[in-house]
């Protein structure tokens, strides 16, 4: 079972790329504050396409957040994710990621970079934590988290 969910939380981390953090990305581009449009195919590091590498890397941030929050239930666990996807990946991205392209901590802490990195990265934590909106519980069900879900089968 929790090599299962496990898969789950790559697979859900892998999705929530494309369908919420490059769609947070595409709305922060038109507004102009993010310098960065969604879907680049520009190589990364390893010359693999920028969206195809964090595809890869949402899955898994998708894992390690399926592995955390595997015990919280209700409330606390949608809480927990969205938390989870707010800070982590960003802080990550901003002391680690970025000096190992040679660039500055934090992308030089510009207030562009700091909402495109906290946004973006916090609708990919509430989305990890969430059911797609055909697949959420009726009203008064009571809310458990993937884990414990995929536990009882």
């Amino acid at each position: 079972m929790r090599n299962r969910f496990l898969l789950w939380g790559f697979v859900a981390g892998a999705l929530a790329v494309p369908c919420f953090h490059q769609m947070m990305l595409a709305l922060l581009y038109a507004a102009h504050v993010s310098p960065r449009g969604p879907f680049s195919m520009q190589p990364s590091g390893l010359g693999v396409p920028a969206f195809i590498s964090l595809t890869f890397w949402g899955g898994v941030w998708g894992i390690v957040l399926a592995a955390v929050t595997g015990r919280i239930v209700g409330s606390r666990f949608f809480a927990a994710s969205t938390l989870f996807g707010a800070v982590f990946p960003t802080l990550v991205a901003w002391l680690v990621v970025l000096p190992l392209k040679g660039q500055p901590i934090g992308g030089g802490w510009k207030p562009a970079g700091i909402a495109t990195g906290l946004l973006g990265q916090r609708r990919l934590g509430a989305r990890h934590g969430g059911l797609p909106p055909p697949l959420h519980p009726p009203a008064g069900a009571r809310l458990t988290s993937p884990a414990r879900r995929l536990s009882h089968e």
